[in-house]
């Protein structure tokens, strides 16, 4: 029996070998996922997953793509931080 190694962000199964999981996470199915996971991480609760590849934003109400670019231009954007700050200033009262 091999063992075997699994993927949290992917569910990739990698065999248990250093210069395959090296590979793996030089790979750009693994880097695509972590930038996400990464992103997630600070900003998730303004997230909901609607889809396959869809993130829906709670902020500006409006559907982005599971794309670590779109979500890094959907976040750095004008609207989400005026919307943002909004709904700071409602959630103090």
């Amino acid at each position: 029996m091999k063992l075997q190694l699994k993927c949290t962000l992917t569910g990739h199964e990698i065999p248990f070998d250093v210069q395959k999981l090296q590979d793996y996470i030089k790979s750009p199915k693994f880097l695509r996922s972590w930038r996400i996971y990464k992103i997630m991480e600070k900003y998730g609760e303004y997230f909901d997953d609607i889809g396959d590849n869809k993130f829906g934003c709670k902020v500006t109400r409006r559907i982005i793509t599971k794309d670590p670019d779109a979500l890094e231009r959907h976040i750095n954007g004008k609207k989400f931080k005026r919307d943002l700050e909004k709904s700071k200033v409602l959630i103090n009262y």
